[in-house]
């Protein structure tokens, strides 16, 4: 409970940052995991919905993001609204150099050996076993 609230006081340590609370933000920050909405596409579908009605009617240009599933789930945000991880603002803020979103790059491949060649590098300098990602991949880019 206190992640929230203690990601909610770094990004207010940004200058010109202006933070809104969504009405469902703690149900919806606490869900977006392998154990709730990753199981249920339906409730997927009903959240996702209501963060971008929710996001827009409070006027919102960027949905901010405190888990990496949640960032999964809403990683192809809506028109007029980005989505970005906490982290990526945090960086922006000390000006340091952003990271990638892997993630977004690899979602919008064709399948699973597409992104097992463009991830190799990433693979071999991580001592991460291709074999075992492979295994992983179907799962997490299911279409």
């Amino acid at each position: 409970p206190h992640i929230a609230a203690n990601v909610k006081r770094l990004l207010g340590a940004i200058a010109d940052l202006v933070t809104v609370d969504l009405r469902d933000g703690g149900e919806l920050g606490h869900s977006c995991n392998v154990g709730g909405l990753l199981r249920v596409p339906s409730l997927q579908t009903d959240v996702q919905a209501r963060v971008w009605q929710q996001a827009q009617e409070a006027g919102a240009d960027e949905v901010v993001d405190l888990y990496h599933g949640c960032h999964r789930l809403l990683w192809q945000g809506k028109e007029g609204l980005r989505v970005r991880n906490f982290t990526d603002l945090l960086v922006e803020a000390m000006g340091l150099p952003a990271h990638e979103d892997r993630f977004q790059r690899y979602k919008g491949m064709a399948g699973v050996q597409q992104v097992l060649e463009a991830a190799r590098d990433l693979m071999l300098e991580s001592a991460i076993d291709p074999a075992e990602v492979e295994r992983a991949l179907p799962g997490l880019f299911q279409r």
